[in-house]
């Protein structure tokens, strides 16, 4: 709830998608908040190197993933669970965990921690 609190109002009228990432310290308080990407109406390109180099620039210790849904549908797609485990693998080759993705579309959102899906 705190995730989606923070970034709702940033994509919450957003007509494209984007990426966020939110880096933590080791007490998984807020460094920065990262802006990843910004696309078209179905989909923004997201390259994990972006990701983790700009993560790495605020010496973040942890990440939790953010983008929205101009659909209004909250539910994952494949290209987002393939990206999510594609980015988890990253982190954990770096020492810099991904802790959740959370997916904002309007007034609902979508929590991979809370699905088990990291």
């Amino acid at each position: 709830e705190d995730i989606v609190s923070r970034y709702r109002h940033k994509l919450i009228d957003r007509s494209e998608e984007e990426f966020w990432a939110l880096a933590l310290n080791r007490a998984n308080a807020a460094v920065a908040d990262l802006r990843v990407s910004v696309g078209g109406q179905s989909g923004t390109v997201v390259d994990p190197k972006v990701v983790f180099s700009k993560a790495l620039m605020v010496r973040a210790a942890a990440l939790v993933l953010v983008h929205n849904h101009p659909s209004g549908n909250p539910r994952p797609s494949e290209a987002d669970k393939r990206l999510t485990r594609s980015l988890v693998e990253v982190g954990k080759a770096l020492d810099l965990p991904v802790l959740d993705h959370v997916i904002i579309a309007g007034m609902r959102h979508f929590s991979f921690a809370d699905h088990q899906l990291l």
